[in-house]
């Protein structure tokens, strides 16, 4: 069963797969927020949700670890 978030900590007390990005590690790619969950629409299988927290960090959660990994390894 499939539970529909609202926030990425309470995903994680859930067991979703954390991954957070920095404004630093945003630079390294010119990318936006916005732009990282459009990638994550076309390019996850599970489920994620993503929150913007005061201008500079990015956090995703994920139901599969895969996504999370693939997630990291494009954007690290």
């Amino acid at each position: 069963m499939t539970t529909n978030f609202r926030s990425v900590t309470r995903a994680q007390r859930s067991g979703w797969h954390v991954i957070e990005m920095g404004i630093d590690d945003r630079n390294k790619h010119p990318v936006s927020h916005f732009g990282l969950c459009i990638w994550a629409d076309r390019n996850t299988m599970g489920n994620y949700i993503s929150n913007y927290y005061q201008g500079y960090l990015s956090r995703f959660a994920f139901e599969r670890v895969e996504d999370a990994m693939f997630f990291k390894l494009k954007w690290s």
